[in-house]
């Protein structure tokens, strides 16, 4: 590359970027239902919720499983600039016998992750984890 195309290169890779994070702009209300605690009631709902939730991972991971006990879900990667996610899945148990669900997508791509963003993932997964649909 020369002193001469340098500029256009330059100014190509940043227009790459400033159009791909308008790209990964999210919804409000993605962003909301993201916010809204999974939670099970007792042991019976925290098991099947638990069992959907290893579903979900699986289909929905490009990355093996490499945890899945009845505590945490955790896949493999990312790895460095990769867009696709990987998920740690964790259960608060309580002494109720209740427990909360918690999800962590990550990306190890810097601008994003443009297939199913992180938001995107964590409602995709309380939708199936709640329901089974």
């Amino acid at each position: 590359m020369n002193r001469k195309t340098l500029p256009a290169v330059l100014a190509c890779m940043l227009a790459t970027l400033l159009s791909g994070c308008v790209q990964n702009q999210v919804r409000p209300e993605i962003l909301e239902a993201a916010k809204v605690p999974l939670t099970c009631r007792d042991k019976a709902q925290c098991d099947l919720y638990w069992q959907r939730a290893n579903i979900w991972v699986a289909a929905a991971s490009t990355y093996r499983i490499q945890i899945a006990n009845d505590s945490v879900i955790q896949t493999y990667g990312p790895f460095n600039n990769e867009p696709k996610l990987a998920f740690q899945v964790f259960r608060v148990p309580e002494e109720s016998g209740a427990a909360r669900i918690l999800i962590k997508p990550v990306c190890g791509n810097l601008f994003g992750c443009p297939s199913m963003g992180v938001e995107e993932a964590a409602v995709a997964f309380k939708q199936l984890v709640r329901t089974g649909k």
